[in-house]
């Protein structure tokens, strides 16, 4: 079987680093299991005042009001119930986070992330979102239906996310696997390797689009239960959704 390197440049989009307090969380935008409960280890970020939060299994870690304020401390319990955790300290720290599974993406950057949180210190409150993006991509396959307005007929592109930061699948003609990159802002994928069969036009045709498409690919949104948007700087898309 012949393979073929099919070139594809990386486009991040670059937005920037802080936004209003109330544009900066927007719950509610990605989807998730809200079964599940959220990891021992996260890392989770907000904006005006901009803090994270760290969690590494049996401590916390906050820096509040751009470093101004630290505060690290052993967790001394843990609850989860409906798809909500909540870690607190001990009272002399007066440090609770609680991570919700409902989605969020950041205003500032435009990141989806699988949770949103809450960090109380002493009797302030920000907000932010949290946990890997990544997670939201990876799972099952998703089936394209969409490229750039135009719906997708007979063989279907297919996209396979791992946690290794590949993605694989099919082209509507042939195969094809390469890596994905997550970056703060952004995500890009390629180069793509792919196999060199023939096909019917149309099938040609539309693994070209496909190609060409996921190639200047800049952002991703989650807007709908199993649906993923791929998202170019100039007006491009690709919609897949998973069953």
């Amino acid at each position: 079987m012949k393979l073929r390197y099919l070139a594809m440049i990386p486009v991040v989009l670059v937005v920037g680093c802080e936004g209003p307090a109330e544009e900066a969380v927007r719950p509610g935008d990605t989807t998730a299991t809200a079964a599940e409960p959220a990891p021992s280890m996260m890392v989770a970020r907000g904006h005006e005042p901009g803090w994270m939060v760290t969690l590494t299994g049996d401590s916390i870690v906050y820096i509040g009001r751009y470093g101004q304020d630290t505060v690290r401390a052993r967790i001394g319990g843990v609850v989860t119930q409906d798809g909500r955790t909540t870690w607190t300290t001990s009272p002399d720290a007066g440090l609770t986070v609680t991570a919700t599974r409902e989605g969020c993406t950041d205003g500032a950057t435009g990141m989806p992330h699988p949770f949103a949180v809450r960090v109380a210190r002493d009797t302030a409150t920000v907000q932010g979102c949290g946990g890997d993006p990544a997670s939201l991509l990876t799972g099952g396959p998703w089936t394209v239906r969409v490229i750039s307005g135009d719906t997708v007929t007979a063989t279907a592109p297919t996209m396979q996310f791992d946690e290794t930061g590949r993605v694989s699948g099919t082209t509507s003609c042939n195969q094809y696997s390469g890596p994905y990159t997550l970056t703060g802002e952004g995500l890009a994928f390629g180069p793509v390797i792919a196999t060199k069969r023939a096909c019917e036009a149309p099938l040609m045709q539309q693994e070209q689009r496909f190609l060409q498409v996921l190639a200047m690919v800049a952002r991703f949104e989650l807007p709908a239960p199993g649906e993923l948007r791929l998202l170019t700087n100039d007006g491009g898309s690709i919609v897949a959704r998973r069953n």
